[in-house]
């Protein structure tokens, strides 16, 4: 001890020619450094502080001196206080520190003007910081839910408004559809009475959202070494505060600094009402322009029923029905009604959680059309491609959990049974089956198959487990991800020739009866199990979203040049960009993708597939009307969907469409299947 002491008086007498003081660590913060300061100035003379710009933070500088024993009783005085302090010369080039004789904390809501009151408080020389200060607040958001595109959601935003309510358009964190917010609530009551107010309005899917968050507001702390005239200030460090705005004024910030978007993630509370109506209904008249074609005509009509019913503030319960009439007028002419389940489940919701059991849609991954990582849905292939990616989808009986942790969500899924694609029987134009060309939808044209296609018998291989899968996804400031495992069975299926008809067409070509007799089935549907491994991730760009998605498949089913099925790796990729240009009304969306199949063997199947996708809106009239193009074209292969259309908007929830389906490519593509049922088509629909 004596020894340390005796080196400091050494160190100290080394300064005694000069000079000295003692200057504290940085503080980051005015006000902290101003607080350092009050625990030493009733025992020091000429304590300030001083901003050191190049560490951009604040330092407390105690009185300067050239007495070593006032150096060492500063170094206790602060050491007591709990300050690390060093001993350094006093640098005449250095501003002088600021005496801490007044200060001020002013508290703002705007950013801009805190800013501009510590710029006016620096002309005149005083020292000056803008702090945020954040206070955690619980809110609870009322929100429309459900638009699948974000033309009916800003129609609705703007009808809002018109009524003098505030709207939002956003697109929650793990989903595909928008949201548009009218308002967040400290109140509960409040929330409650703008959901009545909703509903008065004519609108049914009123959802309330509790929100954890912070109202951020600007301290502007300002030390003055003079204290203002016929002020009579208190011995030490005077502090002012003025009083703060009212509860609920600021700047709202959603979480820990980060895209307030993701603070959605918590899954939405419905209002404790009970529903039942109508969920959408849709009829649609079709006309083929190509003499050629098998139809003349294809119609189509719809209906969809919801019973929702909230057990208690966890509990919900939820029923629903549809009826799909598909008629087909020409040669080949029917009409086929079917009735079907929709999503039916009982759900518990927390806070942090959500788990669901019955029949439900699951609709994994990114990108709009093709996402190469939703392998546990059930596709709805009826209309082929003329309906967009939700509409192509039906419900599954599963089991979900999924769990809410911050900017993560874990989702977790089990199908117990395995429900295959709704698919047209062959004598509709849209089945992947065509008995009166011999074609089977993707392949190439092959003679010793078409005989076997138009006369054989189709058997179906759909029993078993469904699969499960698992997907962990963050949503966060401007960069989402996601990976997934999941161990799935292809929902389309795929035609393998049976092995005795095989057997058979290979001893005598010529032999088609005899082919066709060996074997009940002649072709059987197959709906393999593969394990998928991939993920997805999308970030902005300025006004521009990037997206991009990937998986691999350990089985993909394919059949040789011998007919022979079996089942190879596959690698399924797209990536893809949606951007504003010019005016927000406008948005377009390119996208890119990839099928490789991973073998060595010679396949009547393409090996590799690469398409350009994609859709481009806008609104105009005062966003009454809506025009769009939806695209699908090969890259490596001649291959053309196209799908303008001219909606009628304005009367919400209807709309009055007309469409037309383009299709031309090679006879090996989706597009050159279907090159002679070019269809135009005039419909109404109304979502509820």
């Amino acid at each position: 001890m004596l020894l340390c002491l005796l080196l400091l008086l050494i160190g100290s007498a080394a300064l005694a020619d000069a000079p000295s003081r003692l200057v504290s660590e940085p503080f980051p913060g005015l006000l902290a450094a101003v607080e350092a300061a009050r625990a030493v100035d009733h025992k020091l003379d000429r304590v300030g502080i001083v901003r050191d710009r190049e560490a951009n933070a604040y330092r407390v500088v105690f009185e300067e001196s050239s007495d070593p024993a006032d150096i060492l009783n500063a170094q206790r005085i602060a050491g007591q206080a709990g300050l690390r302090v060093q001993v350094v010369s006093v640098d005449p080039s250095l501003p002088p520190p600021m005496p801490v004789a007044y200060v001020t904390v002013s508290t703002f809501t705007d950013p801009e003007e805190a800013v501009g009151e510590a710029a006016q408080a620096r002309n005149r020389g005083e020292l000056a910081d803008v702090e945020p200060v954040r206070q955690d607040i619980g809110l609870t958001s009322v929100q429309l839910t459900g638009y699948t595109n974000r033309a009916n959601a800003r129609r609705v935003a703007r009808n809002l408004e018109a009524e003098g309510i505030e709207a939002v358009i956003f697109s929650p964190a793990h989903e595909r559809d928008y949201v548009v917010a009218a308002g967040a609530f400290r109140d509960d009551r409040r929330a409650r009475e703008q959901t009545r107010r909703l509903q008065v309005l004519g609108y049914t899917n009123v959802s309330l959202v509790p929100l954890r968050g912070q109202v951020e507001r600007y301290e502007v702390v300002v030390v003055s070494g003079d204290v203002p005239p016929g002020f009579d200030p208190a011995p030490g460090v005077i502090t002012l505060r003025r009083p703060p705005p009212p509860p609920g004024e600021g700047v709202l910030v959603l979480g820990e600094r980060r895209d307030p978007v993701a603070a959605f993630a918590t899954p939405a509370q419905p209002d404790r009402t009970a529903r039942i109506g109508l969920d959408e209904v849709r009829a649609e008249a079709g006309v083929l322009t190509d003499d050629s074609a098998r139809a003349d005509g294809s119609h189509y009509l719809h209906a969809g029923i919801v019973a929702e019913w909230p057990f208690n503030d966890r509990w919900s319960g939820r029923l629903a029905a549809r009826v799909d009439s598909y008629i087909q007028t020409g040669d080949d002419d029917f009409t086929r009604t079917i009735l079907d389940y929709g999503e039916s489940f009982v759900r518990y919701r927390a806070p942090q959680r959500r788990v669901t059991l019955g029949a439900q849609t699951v609709l994994w991954g990114r990108m709009d059309d093709h996402a190469p990582t939703d392998r546990l849905s059930v596709q709805d292939v009826r209309r082929f491609m003329l309906d967009d990616l939700q509409d192509r989808r039906r419900a599954v009986f599963a089991a979900r959990w999924e769990e809410f942790i911050g900017e993560y969500k874990m989702d977790f899924m089990v199908i117990p049974v395995f429900r295959p694609a709704e698919v047209p029987r062959h004598d509709n134009i849209w089945s992947p089956v065509d008995r009166s060309r011999g074609r089977i939808i993707g392949m190439p044209d092959d003679p010793l198959l078409s005989p076997l296609i138009s006369e054989g018998r189709f058997a179906e291989d759909d029993d078993g487990f469904g699969g499960w899968g698992i997907r962990l996804s963050r949503a966060g400031r401007g960069f989402d991800y996601a990976v997934t495992l999941q161990h799935a069975r292809h929902s389309l299926p795929y035609y393998e020739l049976d092995r005795d008809v095989r057997a058979a067409l290979l001893a005598d070509p010529n032999d088609i009866g005899g082919a066709l007799a060996a074997s009940s089935d002649t072709f059987i549907a197959r709906h393999p199990r593969t394990w998928v491994v991939g993920g997805d991730l999308g970030f902005s760009v300025g006004r521009s979203t990037l997206r991009f998605e990937a998986a691999w498949l350990s089985d993909h089913p394919a059949t040789t040049e011998d007919l022979r099925y079996l089942e190879v790796e596959a690698f399924d990729w797209a990536a893809g960009v949606e951007f504003f240009p010019g005016d927000a009304d406008l948005r377009v969306n390119v996208q890119v993708g990839g099928l490789h199949l991973m073998t060595s063997e010679d396949l009547l199947d393409r090996e590799n597939v690469y398409t350009l996708f994609g859709d481009a809106e806008n609104t105009f009239a005062r966003d009454r009307w809506r025009a769009r193009l939806r695209y699908s074209l090969g890259i490596d292969r001649h291959d053309v969907y196209l799908n303008p259309e001219l909606a009628f908007i304005a009367w919400e929830p209807h709309e009055i469409y007309l469409g037309y389906h383009h299709f031309d490519g090679a006879r090996d593509t989706l597009g050159g299947f279907h090159r002679d049922h070019d269809l135009i088509t005039l419909g109404w629909r109304a979502r509820y």
